[in-house]
């Protein structure tokens, strides 16, 4: 691939007159709001640092003296002898906050700035809020007994329990417990049945919610439990899977050097080594990665595809209709898209379907330099490339690319103009697909690109942007000590 002038690639604003996202680097700037949040308690020291999943609320941890104080969006909470390492955390829809405190020796689930009972310790990890936010758990030392709080009721108390896990619609919570030398899962406060131990990690409930797998031993065998019920044993299982709706389920095993995958009870194949399953979103298709012979192959519906000495990456479309991996034959590597593989390159990045499920896009690289691959037609070659993502709406597609020492975006596999700031997270577009930003270093300093327009100068930006129903982008900056919401105003078109 020969490598293009820069100058060659600039493309003046009215020639992109015809994209909508294009349009919108030829705009002029757009205003920035910089509102102050709040200031750090003189003389304190941050210690710890967390966001809101949205970017734009910030908890941080200081020290004051020898007592610890969580300051949220700027603001000063109460004063304790130590708050747990991990914490504060937001809940998912960014609106609570909670964390873990000490003093006088007793510890304190913090809720929205609310201590609740006081307990010996509270263990690493906890609270944590379910992913609607509306509930919070947290495992306490009461006495010599672990117990997990639930929405401020103890649930029943254990020799140990960790391994807290909510369901994806926040109804229900289960976790692991040990009493003497025997494990259980709890599920909605009741134990289901004891095991010798049950894997660290492997608690999964189906996306429905309707159902909960686990890995169990007993003895020196392991099995996977699903909805309570054991199925058979094995030396060895991997990660329980559901599909979306929660019908289907599928996990990798080993019966001595070898392994097969287990989908809806039903045995596969064996193989040498297999990988995690992947299920299609409609969960009508399955997929994995398995090993024989020295050689990797894709099992798509029960069907090997042709090996190769490597794969990884499987992926299917939104859609379901269409399934891609990376796969390598010698020092070359390919993307395999229902089995048919694309040119070969020195190497290939991780494939992404837009949201429709018509176009494949992928990043690879090819003599030192870097290029995006869309729709199998390979776009012009840089010293580097990164971040590749679609819109929303799966119209547009970008990434950020390094040609001369300068970074320039593309989008739709025209150029923006070329700056001297280096990016540091891939690009984000607004919902509609008409606006694109990202976040940017120059030396020490940091701004907001939006719609291929710096913002003002911050020591650093924290969180963000994030964009609004009306094109503006907010995100969170510090300046010295000063914490700082800024939101961008959709530029003006000229």
């Amino acid at each position: 691939m020969n490598k293009p002038a820069l100058s060659g690639l600039i493309l003046t604003c009215a020639m992109a007159a015809a994209s909508v996202v294009l349009s919108a680097r030829c705009q002029s700037a757009g205003r920035n709001g910089v509102n102050l949040l709040g200031v750090l308690p003189a003389g304190s020291q941050i210690v710890g640092t967390a966001f809101s999943r949205d970017g734009l609320r910030i908890a941080q941890v200081v020290t004051k003296g020898d007592k610890q104080l969580a300051v949220i969006d700027g603001k000063p909470g109460p004063e304790y002898d130590e708050i747990l390492q991990g914490g504060p955390v937001f809940s998912p829809d960014d609106r609570r906050f909670a964390y873990a405190a000490e003093s006088g020796g007793k510890w304190y689930a913090v809720t929205e700035g609310k201590p609740g009972p006081a307990y010996r310790g509270i263990l690493d990890g906890t609270p944590l809020f379910s992913p609607d936010g509306e509930h919070v758990a947290y495992a306490a030392l009461d006495g010599d007994k672990w117990l997990v709080v639930l929405d401020g009721k103890p649930g029943p108390a254990a020799d140990a329990v960790d391994d807290l896990v909510f369901s994806p619609d926040g109804q229900h919570l289960a976790y692991r417990a040990q009493n003497g030398a025997r494990f259980s899962v709890v599920l909605d406060g009741k134990p289901g049945i004891e095991y010798d131990g049950i894997d660290d990690g492997s608690l999964v409930f189906s996306p429905n919610s309707k159902r909960l797998g686990y890995a169990a031993s007993s003895g020196e065998r392991w099995l996977i439990v699903v909805d309570d019920h054991p199925g058979p044993s094995f030396d060895e299982v991997g990660a329980v899977v559901f599909s979306a709706d929660g019908r289907r389920v599928a996990y990798p095993a080993r019966r001595g050097d070898k392994w097969i995958v287990l989908i809806d009870r039903q045995y596969g194949r064996e193989y040498d080594a297999a990988g995690d399953v992947v299920f299609s979103p409609d969960g009508g298709r399955v997929g994995y990665l398995a090993f024989l012979g020295g050689k990797w192959t894709a099992v798509i519906d029960g069907r090997p595809e042709p090996e190769y000495d490597m794969t990884r990456d499987l992926v299917f479309s939104p859609n379901g209709k269409h399934v891609a991996y990376v796969a390598g034959s010698g020092a070359k590597q390919t993307v395999v898209m229902d089995g048919r593989p694309g040119a070969a390159s020195d190497s290939c990045g991780t494939p992404i379907f837009n949201a429709d499920g018509t176009q494949l896009a992928f990043l690879a690289n090819q003599g030192g330099y870097g290029f995006a691959v869309v729709g199998g037609r390979p776009g012009p070659g840089f010293d580097a490339v990164r971040g590749l993502v679609f819109s929303v709406d799966g119209k547009h597609v970008a990434y950020e690319a390094r040609q001369n020492n300068e970074w320039l975006l593309m989008v739709d596999g025209q150029p923006g103009p070329a700056a001297a700031w280096t990016p540091q997270t891939a690009p984000l577009f607004s919902s509609d697909g008409s606006h694109v930003a990202y976040l940017a270093t120059r030396g020490d300093k940091w701004v907001a690109v939006v719609d291929g327009g710096p913002g003002p100068e911050f020591d650093m930006i924290h969180g963000g942007p994030v964009f609004r129903p009306d094109g503006s982008a907010e995100y969170l900056a510090t300046r010295s000590d000063s914490l700082f919401r800024v939101k961008t105003k959709p530029a003006s078109k000229t």
